[in-house]
């Protein structure tokens, strides 16, 4: 038994597995998916704010019951259409 064969074999398996699992994020990051609680953390906005942005058709959404939805590609969405351009003032 070659215990440095073993270990490379071993090595090479958790290499593979790595790579797999950051294939599988990468595809899978545009399919996530956030509740309302979820956005107010990563937009740093109040409840009011989305509520609002909800009832004036900004922010596009899914509704399941009384929860709110809203996927990856829907934030890119709005945070694009949304960006405001630097201004330069010569400086």
């Amino acid at each position: 038994m070659d215990i440095y064969r073993e270990i490379n074999e071993l090595k090479e398996g958790q290499e593979k597995i790595i790579s797999l699992l950051q294939g599988f994020n990468s595809v899978n990051n545009s399919n996530k998916i956030y509740d309302l609680v979820d956005l107010q953390e990563i937009l740093h906005v109040s409840k009011r704010t989305l509520a609002t942005w909800k009832s004036q058709g900004i922010l596009p959404y899914s509704q399941i019951g009384k929860k709110c939805f809203v996927t990856q590609s829907a934030l890119d969405e709005f945070l694009t259409k949304h960006n405001v351009k630097a201004i330069n003032y010569g400086r």
